[in-house]
């Protein structure tokens, strides 16, 4: 009985609209831009590191690796530090991994950045250089 009672509301409802000329469908709306996010550019750094930082970054970066390898040889009780490598890695070890960082770093970062660890290479390069005296 409820349910007869329900569709006759409805059925005068749509009826009453219909006869008062109310149009209630919904309009049609245009489309909104959604700007698409890019979670990862990396192609688009700000502000490109020069040919000169990048040179020196590859300069420190093999002069890092020569001081820690004559560093490891040279004095017994010296380890390496680095979190990603043994205590006394290999040279292959060494090489491998600067390839592989230092590669991705020069893909990816701003010239501050590279800025940043040209500065930190210079103390670690003399770091080790004062360990092999």
């Amino acid at each position: 009985m409820n349910l007869r009672i329900l569709a006759l509301l409805f059925l005068s409802t749509t009826v009453n609209a219909s006869i008062h000329g109310l149009d209630l469908t919904i309009p049609e709306q245009p489309p909104v831009y959604v700007e698409p996010v890019k979670l990862l550019d990396l192609d688009n750094t700000y502000n490109k590191p020069s040919r000169c930082q990048l040179n020196l970054f590859w300069t420190l970066n093999a002069l890092d690796v020569w001081t820690t390898h004559r560093a490891l040889k040279s004095c017994p009780n010296c380890k390496e530090v680095n979190p990603l490598l043994p205590d006394r890695p290999r040279l292959e070890e060494l090489i491998l991994l600067k390839a592989i960082v230092a590669g991705s770093i020069h893909s990816f970062a701003s010239a501050e950045y590279i800025t940043f660890m040209n500065g930190t290479l210079v103390y670690v390069v003399h770091n080790n250089y004062q360990l092999i005296k």
